[in-house]
Order: C-alpha cells, then structure tokens, then sequence
C-alpha cells in the first residue's frame, strides 16, 4: 500500500515539475526588458469617434488535459477490539511444559496451520500445581474438540499472572522450533502474550 502510495505521489511531483518548467520556458516573464518600437511598428493614435478593437489575447502553450489522480482509499476504521488491543499492557511468558503429553503434537499442528488447529483461539486458565496456585495456557477448538493444554506458565511468573488475570482480554501463542532446526522431533516450543488492561 505504501509503495502504491509513493509512487503516485512520485508521478504527480514530476509532472508538477514538467509543467512549470514548461511554463517558465515558453511564456515570457512579465518583467522582461521590451524592445524600443519603430514609429512604423507604433499603434495609431486613437481618433475621437472611432470604434477601438479589442485586444487579441496573447498566445498560449498548448497544454494538454490531464485528469486528476485518483484520491489514496481511506484507512480503514479500526474496530473497538483493535483499539483496545493498542492501548492494552502486554506481558509475554516462554510456556514450560510443552514436551508433556502430546503438547509437541498440538504445537506442529499450529505451526503448520493442520485444521482444526488453523484457526483455534488461545485463553488461560488458573489451575493448581502441588497445592500452589498455577496457570495453563490453551488451545480452544472452537466445540470441535476438548480444549488442548500447550504449556504452563513458569512458576516464577505465576505471581505477576494472578496480578493481572483477572484484567486479561486476549492470549496470543507463537510457536517456534521444530525438526527443521535441530531434526528431533520434540522441538517446538510456545511462548504467550497476555493482554491486559
């Protein structure tokens, strides 16, 4: 879209330039010097009683129509979900857990968009580990399925997530790594973002 952008904005300052200079070069500037008249090229004087004819106009440099650029599309509104995710505070935890129970296997369907994970949403939930508090990180399939668990939230970051969970709108979830990289299987990994406000 920006390139589109500049260069209309490129075409529209050259053809500006073209055509001031192409003005400048053949219309005479007003305060050019006039050569001195032969008293055969001076007009007559004007007799009382006779009709005075209008001046000709002077000659113009062709120029040719040319139709205005079209005006750039307007941005698009932003939606209230948009606006709200821009002025959410974001907090972003590397998931531990990911090798456990069949996590790397939802992770590689994420990663390589495999349906019904392509278009799964992501939430937390607060949970228990050992009699402490803890949080999951989890896949929803949209009814399709049981929600799959991705990853836990490190239990040194359990204190700032009960902080803010209860101010959590939306969880992100990228996904890194795979047998592309190191050739073993178990390699993905997951790291969330929390926004909140």
């Amino acid at each position: 879209m920006n390139e589109v952008l500049n260069g209309i904005i490129g075409v529209v300052v050259i053809v500006g330039l073209v055509y001031w200079f192409a003005r400048r070069k053949w219309k005479p500037a007003n305060d050019e010097v006039r050569k001195p008249v032969s008293p055969a090229q001076a007009p007559a004087k004007e007799q009382p009683g006779t009709p005075v004819k209008p001046a000709q106009p002077a000659v113009q440099p062709i120029v040719p129509d040319r139709k205005p650029e079209p005006a750039p599309p307007a941005a698009k509104p932003k939606s209230p979900h948009q606006l709200r995710r821009e002025k959410a505070l974001t907090m972003e935890v590397k998931l531990a857990g990911t090798s456990f129970k069949g996590r790397q296997g939802y992770l590689r369907k994420i990663d390589e968009e495999i349906e019904p994970f392509s278009y799964c949403s992501y939430g937390i939930n607060q949970t228990e580990y050992k009699g402490e508090p803890a949080f999951e990180v989890f896949a929803d399939m949209m009814g399709e399925t049981s929600d799959k668990v991705l990853g836990m939230v490190p239990a040194a970051k359990v204190k700032k997530v009960l902080e803010i969970y209860e101010r959590i709108f939306e969880v992100g979830v990228y996904v890194y790594g795979g047998p592309e990289y190191d050739g073993d299987e178990k390699s993905y990994g997951a790291s969330a973002t929390f926004y909140y406000e």
